[in-house]
């Protein structure tokens, strides 16, 4: 499991490269990052957040 956690880790810190290295952050809507962009970036949070243990026992990590 911990390395789903890392592959979806990995997923996230890609898409937010990837959305950095296209879009540049914009004050005005019209220059914003598209919606299904922001929308990948919600989920692949989502997804990294499921897999984690609230309170793991020690050395679980």
């Amino acid at each position: 499991r911990p390395n789903l956690l890392n592959v979806a880790a990995s997923l996230r810190d890609n898409s937010a490269f990837f959305q950095s290295e296209v879009m540049r952050p914009a004050n005005d809507p019209k220059e914003r990052d598209p919606a299904h962009v922001r929308m990948l970036n919600d989920v692949l949070r989502d997804l990294e957040k499921s897999f984690l243990i609230p309170n793991p026992p020690p050395g679980f990590y």
